[in-house]
């Protein structure tokens, strides 16, 4: 994602670029609104059991689907002959993706690279609709007393199988501030438009610099929307690529569990918990995000069927995966695959199908830290074991040992640094 940026910023200053992460949000429905694209960049071999071919092979019957790249390491000569017969693909090798060829590239698939068609026309009537939208004198529904705001739409950043996100401004003060909105025209899905407003109850019960700020919520005759917080410094996902020290990992967790720990003063479980919804602020303080899955404990009114999975793979618990009725400590669990995952820099289970992931979080041995970290495995264990009941019971828990290491970790750094210095003099 990093190389494609900066290529085609190279040649599109203005071009938006939206990754979609199978890893994190799953494969693209046969609902996903492909039109709002001007082009698709597909990596081989990052979808686990699938193919970046066989994504084409389905997606391609859609006649919204735009121009597409197939991008791998190495060229395979199957793969070149069955790509050749889906009309504006290409079949192309990583390092091509370069700006010298790039424009050759693009006009090799129908993609213009002149400044003027760096927005397609259904981004154009997507705007229409949105400044439509976020005229709110119809609003039907408000959880704030106050009177609603207005927003004037910058662009789309992401899209789900029942709503689209979108970069706004607030006109009264210019502030920046997602806003998350569903279609309700053609929604046959009731259960979708109560979780909708189910997040926004969530959110507007629960005050701490560590969760995401909901500005305002409410219905028109056509959207439901939220007024969300706007992050400026990304996700937790991209930092772990990148690595991180030891401190930085621990007080990363500090502050999840902190937001944790006020999540479920509220009997609110959230049930997503995972690197990409973890966001930073512009001063890099941390908060939890995406609540379209919290569930109140004692609301008896179900949103998800019995039995029925709901997260992301990496990261459910064993009793999450199967279907069975959550507390605060699926979320615990979660956190500790995010703890492990920072410490390491990897995932403590991988998996080549859905079904044997959920298989390892309910049966493979609690993965093992390197000897240089073996300090933290208590904590790792008591995140990660597979009954509920020998699990840290409560955030506070967590946060009592996350400081004690802590603790720890600055008295070993003050030792190591006075040696140094008694050596430096010697």
């Amino acid at each position: 994602m990093r190389q494609l940026r900066h290529e085609f910023a190279a040649i599109l200053p203005h071009v938006q670029i939206t990754e979609h992460d199978p890893e994190q949000q799953g494969k693209p429905g046969l609902d996903f609104d492909w039109s709002l694209y001007d082009l698709i960049v597909i990596e081989d071999g990052v979808m686990g059991s699938e193919s970046g071919l066989a994504w084409l092979a389905v997606y391609s019957l859609d006649a919204r689907l735009p121009p597409a790249l197939l991008v791998a390491d190495d060229l395979d000569p199957f793969v070149r002959a069955k790509v050749n017969s889906i009309p504006h693909t290409l079949y192309i090798r990583k390092a091509d993706l370069d700006r010298q060829r790039l424009p050759g590239l693009l006009a090799a698939v129908g993609v213009s690279s002149s400044a003027e068609s760096d927005i397609n026309d259904a981004v154009i009537d997507e705007q229409e609709n949105i400044e439509a939208l976020i005229d709110l004198g119809i609003t039907t529904r408000n959880l704030r007393a106050a009177p609603e705001s207005s927003y004037r739409f910058v662009r789309l950043i992401g899209q789900g199988g029942y709503s689209k996100a979108y970069l706004a401004e607030r006109v009264d003060d210019g502030a920046v501030m997602v806003l998350k909105v569903m279609e309700l025209e053609g929604l046959d899905d009731p259960t979708q438009i109560a979780r909708f407003e189910s997040e926004a109850t969530v959110l507007s019960e629960i005050d701490s610099r560590h969760v995401v700020k909901l500005h305002d919520f409410g219905f028109t005759q056509k959207y439901g929307y939220l007024a969300l917080e706007f992050f400026t410094r990304g996700d937790l996902k991209h930092r772990i690529e990148q690595g991180m020290r030891v401190s930085t990992a621990l007080h990363h967790m500090l502050s999840i569990a902190r937001g944790l720990e006020k999540i479920h003063a509220h009997n609110i479980v959230h049930r997503d918990i995972k690197p990409a919804n973890i966001m930073f602020r512009a001063d890099d303080s941390l908060a939890i995000a995406d609540f379209g899955l919290a569930k109140h404990l004692g609301d008896r009114v179900g949103l998800t069927k019995t039995g029925f999975i709901v997260g992301t793979l990496n990261y459910l618990s064993p009793e999450q995966g199967l279907g069975r009725a959550l507390d605060q400590r699926s979320d615990l669990y979660s956190a500790g695959i995010i703890l492990f995952e920072m410490l390491t820099g990897r995932k403590p289970f991988v998996a080549a199908t859905p079904f044997d992931m959920v298989k390892l979080h309910q049966t493979a041995p609690i993965p093992k830290l390197p000897d240089e970290l073996r300090q933290y495995q208590g904590m790792v264990d008591g995140l990660l074991a597979k009954d509920p009941d020998k699990r840290f019971y409560t955030a506070r828990e967590l946060i009592a040992h996350l400081k004690t290491h802590i603790s720890a970790l600055k008295a070993r750094q003050l030792a190591a640094a006075r040696l140094a210095d008694e050596g430096a003099r010697r």
